[in-house]
């Protein structure tokens, strides 16, 4: 039972981004500038998040006290 049930979660999960990614793609060709909008916004946030990212990558290998026990 558990296995089905897992099952189906992952089918419902993978149908509703299918559908959601359809309304997405329907939305930008129905209006373009309001779909070049969003697709600019998600570019950016995306952007962003990879900044922040590589800073916390690159403050942790700078770290000076790494390896020494307090």
């Amino acid at each position: 039972m558990k296995e089905i049930g897992t099952y189906l979660i992952i089918g419902g999960i993978g149908i509703f981004i299918l559908v959601s990614i359809g309304k997405i793609i329907s939305f930008v060709f129905s209006n373009p500038l309001s779909g070049f909008a969003m697709i600019a916004i998600i570019t950016g946030v995306i952007l962003v998040l990879l900044g922040f990212a590589r800073e916390k990558q690159a403050s942790s290998e700078d770290e000076p006290f790494r390896g020494i026990k307090q």
